[in-house]
């Protein structure tokens, strides 16, 4: 068809009352069947303006509200897509079991104590294993300094007053053969320093 149409009554008759509820595409169809030409979409536009009316269909685009063609319906999953899809049950590819072990971007290993992904500190589970809950406002540390090293006999419970103590008397620059002991007389200072201080009735200062 030429761009160019003289439109003639009957046909502005016809969309008049055909375009309101029909899509671009059923008008078109319809209007082909109808007068032996396929109109172009813009001819079509540029009609909907001149007879000032519109088909209520937002041009195909969904409008705010709209239910979805597929709404309540169950859209199973064909060829590729049916391969790649994870089945009720499958675990993923990088499923990792509870008992596994990474190291964190800080250096500490990280262990896996339940699904679907619930870690803890490995040094804190072990100290609790063996010793209980970690009492509030203490921490549990390294005595070699090595945050791989997570074995019972080298992690040492510290209060905040402790690690305090600890780091003025430069206790965690000492080689590491040395270290627990010098620990041990930190636990030891600042013990004593709490029980002068309820003797005399005041805070206990560093």
């Amino acid at each position: 068809m030429p761009g160019w149409h003289r439109w003639t009554e009957e046909e502005k008759r016809w969309l008049k009352v055909y375009i309101p509820g029909h899509s671009e595409r059923e008008i078109t169809d319809a209007f082909q069947e109808h007068f032996g030409w396929r109109m172009r979409r813009a001819q079509l536009k540029n009609m909907k303006i001149v007879l000032r009316t519109g088909s209520g269909t937002h041009g195909g685009r969904f409008y705010k509200g709209q239910p979805s063609w597929n709404k309540g319906r169950k859209m199973g999953c064909k060829g590729r897509t049916a391969e790649t899809t994870f089945k009720p049950g499958q675990l993923p590819h990088n499923y990792l079991p509870v008992g596994s072990e990474v190291v964190n971007t800080d250096g500490y290993l990280r262990v896996k104590v339940a699904d679907p992904k619930c870690w803890r500190f490995k040094h804190r589970v072990v100290w609790e294993e063996h010793n209980g809950p970690i009492p509030k406002g203490c921490t549990v540390i390294f005595i070699d300094g090595n945050k791989l090293n997570c074995d019972i006999d080298n992690l040492m419970l510290l209060t905040r007053t402790e690690q305090l103590r600890a780091a003025q008397d430069d206790v965690f620059n000492l080689p590491a053969e040395l270290r627990k002991t010098a620990l041990l007389a930190v636990k030891l200072k600042v013990a004593a320093g709490i029980k002068k201080g309820r003797k005399n009735g005041k805070k206990q200062t560093l």
